[in-house]
């Protein structure tokens, strides 16, 4: 429905969502959380401006609530579906900005959540690293990405290694045979050879779609 909203609409639309917010009510800020995390993702980048992103990427501070840093790793998941448009836009009309620079920001200020205390946080943060990765591209992601989410594969809970090795196995496609055989296959290796019960059911699941990625190698 959000796509339909006229530009000058939405960032009324995110203000008042913000209102909603505020209310300290659990159903009601589930919900509207839920809106926040799409609004975002649909608008445009003139509209995402600076105290958007600041909202945003405050949200993940350690000062806030758990829920609220959970929050924020929703929305640097759909920040990442527009990060390219908007460093494009913001490089454009700014001469203190680099694209190297702003891709940079986001990626460490993002990837700090998967150091988080909480399991819920990491859970999340692993659920985003998919969309993020293929955001800023391959190279970048070599460098620090793929080192978090492989951290997040060996996580002490349940619920994040699996989250964390689904990601994985999703970004494999975007890496070269080389990366794969250097970077991937020893984990995948290690894995097998000790699996973790908490991830006998994932590894089992997957073990068709990882091995056939892994068998571009050889081709």
């Amino acid at each position: 429905m959000l796509e339909f909203v006229p530009v000058k609409d939405l960032l009324d639309c995110y203000n008042f969502v913000k209102q909603m917010l505020a209310i300290k009510d659990a159903q009601v800020t589930n919900t509207w959380e839920g809106v926040l995390v799409d609004l975002i993702a649909v608008m445009p980048t003139e509209v995402i401006t600076p105290e958007v992103l600041k909202f945003c990427v405050s949200k993940g501070n350690l000062s806030e609530s758990e829920k609220s840093r959970t929050l924020s790793c929703r929305l640097y998941g759909s920040l990442a579906k527009r990060l390219d448009a908007y460093v494009v836009f913001i490089v454009f009309h700014s001469n203190s900005f680099c694209r190297n620079t702003i891709e940079q920001e986001f990626l460490s200020k993002a990837l700090s959540l998967c150091q988080d205390t909480a399991f819920t946080v990491r859970n999340c943060m692993a659920q985003q690293l998919g969309v993020i990765a293929f955001a800023i591209g391959a190279e970048k992601s070599k460098k620090s990405l793929i080192k978090e989410l492989i951290q997040l594969v060996n996580d002490e809970t349940k619920e994040v290694k699996c989250v964390a090795f689904e990601t994985l196995v999703s970004v494999m496609d975007l890496f070269d045979s080389t990366f794969r055989k250097q970077e991937l296959l020893p984990v995948f290796v290690d894995l097998m050879k000790k699996p973790p019960i908490a991830l006998m059911r994932p590894l089992i699941q997957f073990f068709g779609e990882y091995f056939w990625k892994l068998s571009s190698m050889y081709s």
